[in-house]
């Protein structure tokens, strides 16, 4: 899965809108919010696509645009359970919908990305091709762009957007160890391809770039997003993951927990220190709250670059001898090589991890013996297939996409896998956020439509929803524990709400 080179070489590199939502409610808000030029996302009126070209939502799946190739297929709305299919240009428009809603109130003047008949929406999809060779299946994600262009289809097929628009999706790949490559895909999305809105798989490392500079939506998985990204977007920025920040507090709390009543503990904290954003989170939302419990934990850090991350931190050695010599009975960490280098040394205490540092995309690289026993901490429905827990009928209908369009099933939780539900998850969010926010289509709108989202089964995150006040999608956790029997993590227990400290 995205885990294993987020966790190895970026992980551990440790307003108009805002006013109206602390004002009034979401839903009040879409009746009032205008869509005039003045709108985030005006910036110049785009013909993204010719009126009438649009894949339908039956048939094989093709044609979505490419970088520097505007115009080609888009996406349409079609039928479903919600009544026939709306005219897709060429057909007249009608004046109301399966929505409810009067199409002849349709607004579109200064908004980018937008037509009367179309939704352009970049998809950044990220690169790990050159991990491959080291990390196989947990970093192969398939057919990327085919897996979006059928799961934007099956969504659309349950019923048309408002006033027949279909949505013309334009992918580019960045590779996720350099920040530059996101710039230049947000800039190719805005400037070039003049997009609407964008979705990006995951660590998609300059998301102020799309929220806060062109004043654009973007959804992204949520690993290397920050609350001061959050603040900083406009309320344009979502997620599935709750922010870094939170992830370290929920983290930490948990830990101490696990901590309380057992004799003898001396903790440490190993990580990082090359990412001063990632270190102060450290700081802040690690160290300080375990100090707040009287926990004074050893530190053991490391400079080591990303390139060197990929093989394996050359200060695990000291870092491992530093916690034997201070009898560190339990560690919180991201840093998995460190585990072999213990071994070595025959140290062995009890290891603490969270989020995607705990789910079986990473197992592989944990040494079986020093690792066995570690605890974890997830949000995602990872850890099942080894349990032989089948898929949720949700899972079933995401996967069912891309197998009617011709891509053969994956193995549950590869990294196929993994990406086929992040898709699910992050497109439907988008066209039922569409759908909320009606004919007239802007920025503002989309972002409030995505918060009328309160309720959300979860194909890749646990069941969430957001608030006026939340844009990260996941309201509960589960544990898990590493066992050398499978070399595997596993669920040990049931979904519980987010460990915020109880």
């Amino acid at each position: 899965s995205r885990s294993v080179p987020v966790a190895l070489a970026v992980g551990l590199l440790i307003g108009a809108l805002v006013t109206a939502l602390l004002v009034g409610g979401t839903k009040a808000q879409l009746a009032t919010v205008s869509g005039d030029a003045a709108d985030p996302g005006a910036a110049g009126a785009s013909q993204t696509a010719a009126p009438g070209q649009g894949l339908a939502p039956t048939g094989p799946v093709g044609g979505a645009s490419r970088p520097g190739s505007p115009g080609a297929g888009g996406l349409q709305s079609g039928a479903g359970g919600g009544g026939p299919a709306q005219g897709n240009g060429d057909q007249g428009r009608p004046q109301t919908n399966i929505l409810g809603i009067d199409c002849a109130k349709l607004q579109t003047p200064g908004v980018r990305g937008i037509t009367p008949t179309t939704i352009k929406i970049g998809v950044g999809l990220a690169d790990l091709d050159a991990l491959k060779p080291l990390y196989g299946d947990a970093v192969t994600f398939g057919p990327q762009e085919q897996i979006f262009d059928a799961v934007f289809k099956g969504n659309l097929a349950q019923g048309a957007l408002p006033c027949g628009r279909h949505i013309v999706p334009v992918y580019q790949k960045y590779q996720v160890l350099t920040e530059s490559q996101s710039r230049a895909v947000c800039q190719s999305f805005m400037n070039d391809e003049k997009v609407f809105a964008v979705i990006t798989t995951f660590s998609f490392r300059d998301p102020l770039c799309i929220t806060q500079e062109n004043k654009s939506f973007l959804i992204d998985e949520g690993y290397q997003i920050y609350q001061t990204q959050v603040a900083q977007s406009g309320g344009r920025l979502f997620s599935l993951h709750p922010p870094v920040d939170l992830w370290y507090r929920i983290w930490t709390n948990w830990v101490i927990t696990r901590l309380a009543n057992q004799p003898g503990v001396k903790f440490g904290v190993y990580y990082n220190t090359t990412d001063p954003l990632r270190v102060a989170v450290v700081e802040k939302d690690i160290l300080k709250v375990l100090k707040a419990h009287g926990i004074t934990p050893v530190i053991a850090t490391s400079d080591a670059s990303a390139a060197a991350l990929i093989t394996g931190d050359p200060n695990d050695t000291s870092a491992v001898l530093k916690f034997k010599n201070e009898h560190v009975t339990h560690v919180m960490m991201s840093v998995e090589n460190f585990m072999k280098e213990a071994q070595r040394q025959s140290y062995h205490p009890q290891y603490f991890f969270a989020g995607t540092d705990a789910e079986d995309a990473n197992a592989g690289r944990f040494d079986p013996d020093n690792g066995d026993g570690a605890q974890g901490l997830t949000w995602d429905r990872i850890n099942d297939y080894h349990r032989g827990v089948k898929p949720s009928a949700d899972q079933e209908q995401c996967v069912g996409y891309t197998t009617k369009a011709g891509i053969a099933r994956p193995r549950q939780e590869s990294g196929q896998w993994e990406l086929t539900m992040i898709a699910c998850d992050e497109v439907g969010i988008v066209v039922r956020a569409i759908r909320a926010a009606g004919a007239n289509l802007t920025t503002n709108r989309l972002a409030l439509g995505a918060r009328t989202v309160t309720s959300w089964p979860g194909n890749f995150v646990g069941r969430g929803g957001y608030t006026d006040k939340k844009s990260y999608l996941v309201n509960e956790n589960r544990e898990a524990r590493y066992s050398k029997d499978c070399s595997c993590w596993k669920t040990t227990g049931d979904w519980k709400p987010l460990f915020l400290g109880r």
